[in-house]
């Protein structure tokens, strides 16, 4: 989790006009998503939600971070090609998916 905070933070949070150039690059690809959510801390639960949302735009960052300059983009992108960090973030998502999905349920029954 703390690697894909890293590639969100330097998306999103590191410069302006980079989210901006990653928003366009996800309108010219019609991607699923136009952007990537901001994960904050304070809410456990956003974790699921900004996983999910990574992951099934995982292609379209990795070519956009293939398009960067920068060394550690370069980084993101290596760790990115391992099989076994997409197989934790994969996982991790999943975890994280069914647990709001208990948390939802749960709330619906009113309990």
């Amino acid at each position: 989790m703390e690697e894909v905070i890293k590639i969100l933070n330097f998306i999103r949070a590191k410069s302006s006009l980079k989210h901006h150039q990653f928003k366009s690059f996800l309108d010219e690809f019609k991607s699923e998503y136009g952007d990537l959510q901001l994960y904050n801390n304070v809410r456990w639960l956003r974790k699921g939600f900004v996983l999910q949302r990574f992951f099934t735009i995982l292609d379209e960052v990795k070519l956009f971070l293939s398009s960067r300059d920068q060394l550690c983009a370069k980084g993101y992108v290596d760790y990115l090609d391992e099989k076994e960090h997409i197989v934790s973030t994969a996982f991790l998502t999943d975890i994280f998916k069914h647990i709001n999905d208990l948390i939802s349920n749960y709330k619906v029954k009113g309990n």
